[in-house]
Formats: structure tokens, C-alpha cells, sequence
């Protein structure tokens, strides 16, 4: 028998192309014209997302608000970065006028170390890493109007790596526009022993999406 002569059922066909690098095929016949379907992002895919509420569900001081998110991989890493309800996104602020980020600061307040500069070696960064708890200090931010927030590790373990693209304008621009994803904040280990409980007192995207009144699929 010559080669290539047998049938191949492993072969595809032009209408069976998977939708992305997981193989998932999309269902043609069920999307319906007009309609555009969203497909999971990345972190959908792989991450579990909880959300750091402040101020929490109940609270009536009239605090800003300074939502963070964080997700863990299925390899127990976790990464944090900024909620699009937290006060930063606000579009005005207390004078009213339009305002962005001007400046993200990452000195230490304990060290004085810049964490820009940290030098993390070793599998998940078991060493150089510094450790942090959920309220430590991160990041400083300020706008462009002078008002500042402080973004927070939002849980504990070892901070492995600080964003190297959020430093300068650019960074600044790029946290503006892509906290959810590009402009991510940090990445941090938790202890082995905490990997599956470090989350556990964090809200769900359907409590965040409840409380904060934000599209579920948003």
C-alpha cells in the first residue's frame, strides 16, 4: 500500500479548526448572526480570580474604593493586580476634572528598596524573593491631580517578581489601560503548605460583580 493512501481519522476537517490553543472547538451552528461570542481570556482559562474588597460589603464610611484582584494559577503562583472598580479608574476626581496615573513608586517603605531592582533566583523564586503579607505594600501610586494609592500584596508569601513594565510613562499608560491583564502588578509564591487556602477570604467574581453592581461577563 502506498503512503499517505490510508484514511487518517485524526485528520481535520476545514470546519472543525479549534478556537484556541486548548483545542476547544467552536460550535458554529450555535452562534446565531449578529450575536459575537467572548471566549474565555487566559486567565479565565487557567487562573482561579478572587477579588480583596476595601472597603468591604457594608461598609458605610464613604472610603474610596481600592479593589484588587488576584489569581491562582493552577501551578499555586498568584498574581496580583488592580480591580478596574478601584478609585485610580475613577475618570474625575474630587475637583471634578478628568485625572490619570502620573507616577508608580515601588520603594519599599520598609526597606527603602526599590522592588524594581529585586534579584530573584532559583525555581519560583526561592531565592532574593521578600516576603509579604496581604497588607503590605506594594506599589505607591500618584495621579495627576496628587491624591495617592497604595496597592497591596493582598496575600502572603513571597514576592517573586514586580511588573518591569510598569515603570515610567509607559507603565503608567499601561496600568491606565490593561490592569486586568498586561499591567498586572506582581507575582507571589505562597507557602506550599497555604497554596490552596491562601484565597479562601477573598469574594468570588460573583460576589465582587454583586456587590460592586459590575456585569458578571464584563
Amino acid at each position: 500500500m502506498k503512503r499517505g493512501s490510508h484514511s487518517d481519522s485524526t485528520e481535520r476537517g476545514h470546519g472543525d479548526e479549534p478556537d484556541d490553543d486548548t483545542g476547544a472547538r467552536i460550535d458554529f451552528a450555535a452562534l446565531k448572526p449578529g450575536v459575537t461570542k467572548r471566549f474565555p481570556s487566559y486567565l479565565e482559562r487557567y487562573c482561579t480570580q478572587k477579588f480583596h474588597l476595601v472597603p468591604p460589603p457594608g461598609d458605610s464610611t464613604g472610603a474610596p474604593c481600592e479593589d484588587q484582584w488576584v489569581c491562582q494559577h493552577s501551578n499555586k503562583l498568584v498574581l496580583v493586580g488592580v480591580a478596574q472598580t478601584h478609585a485610580i479608574f475613577a475618570q474625575k476626581g474630587a475637583a471634578g476634572a478628568a485625572r490619570n496615573i502620573a507616577a508608580i513608586d515601588w520603594t519599599s517603605s520598609s526597606s527603602g528598596a526599590d522592588r524594581q531592582n529585586m534579584k530573584v533566583t532559583g525555581k519560583g523564586g526561592r531565592k532574593g524573593g521578600v516576603w509579604v503579607n496581604p497588607d503590605s505594600v506594594l506599589c505607591t501610586v500618584t495621579m495627576d491631580d496628587g491624591s495617592t494609592y497604595r496597592l497591596r500584596a493582598c496575600i502572603k508569601g513571597v514576592l517573586v517578581e514586580v511588573n518591569p513594565r510598569l515603570v515610567g510613562e509607559a507603565g503608567c499608560v499601561l496600568l491606565q489601560q490593561k490592569a486586568a491583564t498586561e499591567g498586572y502588578l506582581a507575582v507571589i509564591r505562597p507557602k506550599f503548605e497555604e497554596a490552596r487556602t491562601c484565597t479562601t477570604a477573598l469574594a468570588t467574581r460573583e460576589e465582587y460583580c454583586s456587590v460592586r453592581g459590575v456585569p458578571l461577563d464584563s
